[in-house]
């Protein structure tokens, strides 16, 4: 656990308790108080509230698995960027060594081109050409040495595009994978619309004090520890800068993928406004709960992430006496909402 200031800090919960919760705070967002009793209406509530909550959650599950690809994506991008660069860089080395190979030879012809020994019997200077003499085997062994090394760029050249290939393979998996995400995104949100707009308006009221009941079961579970009577003034500087952010974000829509400055998801949001404190943590909610330290229920402060469900497929920020701000789901805006 770290210490208070240290950084976010993760809080779970139940995933049964917090599903429900969830939905309270991404579908409707009800007044204070004893909610009353939902009215007879001839449909069944708690089937259309369990379907909607399914649908958003499996909506928001593609979200995180859009956003962990395309993370991916990027640092695969930076692997093809390497190697490409790599292999101009000794496609460039061999340009320069076939170069080198053309020069010494016309060097050699040059000075060499006829038989030692012939030299040596028409030498003015006899002397002066065995003098010379080591200069013409250094100058063939290093064109030997140039050959050997362009050989060597040749292999390595043909090792990089081998990479590439695999490379490139790599990334049109993950832009499948991506895309996939993107079309179950997609095929959830559309299905959640259709069920929320073949509902009536009596209906839709019925399903609304619902989840406001809902909510304040939620209140009661966070009031068994003593959090909503509990004055929460132990926080730090970057906690209160992230709640600021957060808080200026009120009112942007939910956009899956998002990471601002027109809107975010749920772990853009949290992300987003921990790194305006300083703070790097995860993008993604998997991330942001599998990395960051854990507090028990007793010891959530201002600034620390709920994280809901049992594969953490929703994030949100304490604010404090039992609130926080979220970005609740696909067709809402940023809001706060009971935790």
């Amino acid at each position: 656990m770290a210490k208070l200031g240290g950084g976010p800090r993760r809080w779970g919960r139940a995933a049964t308790t917090c599903g429900a919760a969830l939905l309270s705070a991404a579908l409707f967002v009800g007044q204070a108080g004893a909610a009353p009793d939902p009215p007879q209406v001839p449909f069944n509530l708690a089937a259309v509230q369990t379907q909607l909550q399914d649908l958003y959650r499996q909506a928001e599950q593609a979200t995180e698995r859009y956003n962990a690809t395309n993370e991916r994506r990027a640092v695969q991008q930076v692997k093809v960027n390497d190697v490409r660069a790599g292999i101009a860089w000794t496609q460039q080395q061999i340009a320069a060594q076939k170069d080198e190979i053309g020069r010494i030879a016309r060097l050699q012809y040059t000075t060499s081109g006829v038989d030692p020994l012939v030299s040596l019997m028409f030498s003015a200077d006899p002397a002066e050409f065995l003098q010379q003499a080591p200069t013409f085997a250094r100058i063939g062994q290093t064109q030997a040495d140039t050959i050997a090394r362009q050989k060597a760029a040749e292999q390595q050249l043909k090792n990089m595009q081998k990479a590439e290939d695999a490379q490139l393979a790599e990334n049109r998996r993950l832009e499948t994978e991506s895309e996939k995400a993107k079309s179950d995104i997609q095929g959830k949100i559309g299905q959640a619309e259709a069920l929320i707009n073949s509902l009536t308006p009596e209906q839709l009221a019925a399903l609304q004090q619902l989840e406001e009941q809902v909510a304040q079961a939620g209140q009661a579970q966070l009031d068994q520890y003593g959090i909503l009577t509990r004055p929460d003034q132990l926080t730090t500087v970057a906690a209160q800068q992230a709640i600021g952010f957060a808080l200026s974000k009120i009112g942007l829509p939910y956009i899956w993928g998002g990471v601002g400055p027109q809107g975010y998801d749920c772990s853009g949001l949290t992300s987003q406004a921990w790194l305006s404190a300083g703070v790097k943590i995860p993008r993604t909610s998997q991330e942001q709960w599998a990395r960051l330290p854990r507090v028990p229920t007793g010891d959530m402060r201002p600034g620390d992430l709920i994280v809901y469900f049992g594969d953490a497929s929703h994030i949100a920020m304490y604010l404090g006496n039992g609130l926080m701000v979220h970005a609740p789901r696909p067709g809402r805006t940023i809001t706060i909402a009971k935790a």
